[in-house]
């Protein structure tokens, strides 16, 4: 069985979002503290966050820190010693994660926004 757990970021207060960041490991504190906006920080924060909830859920994670992240070959975010298999996605308002207890699992999420057919006709 597949699980998705989403959330939507405009919840999550600056202030909030600032007193987390001390759960995310060092390379994840770079990456966070990399990005120009709040908004990409919250994305970022909320899928790790959903990673957590899903990992204490299915996976008796007990830790009080986000798990450490590291990437496989073609830059699946992959967490050591998991017995099931997890991907994250973010875009627009929204941060989301996928989790099988089985292994992989993929999702993606994007961004709606209006298109004009005639940008892509001659």
């Amino acid at each position: 069985m597949n699980y998705i757990y989403c959330s939507r970021i405009d919840g999550l207060s600056r202030e909030q979002l600032y007193s987390q960041r001390n759960l995310l490991d060092q390379p994840q504190q770079t990456t966070f503290d990399q990005f120009r906006f709040d908004d990409d920080k919250r994305r970022m924060l909320l899928a790790r966050m959903l990673l957590r909830y899903a990992l204490t859920k299915h996976e008796g994670y007990q830790e009080p820190h986000f798990p450490h992240l590291h990437y496989q070959q073609f830059g699946k975010p992959a967490v050591m010693g998991m017995k099931g298999g997890f991907n994250i996605s973010h875009a627009g308002v929204w941060a989301v994660c996928a989790y099988n207890p089985l292994g992989d699992i993929g999702v993606d999420i994007e961004k709606r926004v209006p298109i004009d057919i005639h940008d892509y006709t001659q």
